[in-house]
């Protein structure tokens, strides 16, 4: 675990090649996605992006469990490790999702969490593919953005405004799971 700075980390090959091909196999070209609709937040405050300016080329699968793709045991020590860094305990992976952003996708800045839903208190994105161009995560106050590499998941405080730079060539896949508060 590397601590880029307060609030986010950054788990270097969290997941092989192998477990990431496995993943984008599993969901492969299921007639599960949907356009996402992480644009419908601009009214809530979230995004601060005109929805004008959001591309909906961004697609998300149906709801999986990390137990779907026998990931779970890795996901709760890394979980581990961030509570031991910053004393929140009582947490849980939700489901998670896979996202794809199509050539042309851009995500503009918005966070994770919002006054509807104040359980999520982690953000964690693992990126499935290096195939493409652009895709870059980025977040507000760092100069440089993650560039994606396989098998790497950043880990981020849900209320941490970020966004997604243009996907210029080919189509980025992650994964995307959130720590919330057990009721």
């Amino acid at each position: 675990m590397k601590a880029v700075c307060p609030g986010i980390w950054y788990f270097d090959e969290l997941l092989s090649l192998n477990e990431c091909d496995h993943i984008l196999s599993e969901v492969g070209q299921s007639e599960n996605w949907q356009k996402s609709e992480a644009g419908r937040y601009h009214n809530n405050s979230l995004m601060e992006a005109e929805p004008a300016s959001y591309k909906e080329d961004i697609f998300i699968s149906r709801s999986y469990s990390l137990e779907d793709f026998g990931i779970l045991n890795k996901f709760q020590s890394m979980l581990s490790s961030i509570a031991e860094n910053t004393g929140i305990r009582n947490l849980f992976w939700s489901n998670c999702a896979i996202s794809k952003y199509e050539s042309g996708a851009i995500l503009p800045k918005h966070k994770d969490s919002n006054m509807y839903d104040t359980r999520r208190i982690f953000t964690a994105v693992v990126f499935l593919n290096d195939n493409f161009d652009g895709g870059e995560l980025r977040f507000e106050g760092l100069d440089a953005p993650f560039v994606p590499r396989v098998g790497g998941v950043v880990v981020f405080i849900s209320e941490n405004f970020h966004s997604v730079e243009m996907v210029r060539e080919g189509t980025r896949y992650s994964l995307v799971v959130f720590a919330e508060h057990s009721r």
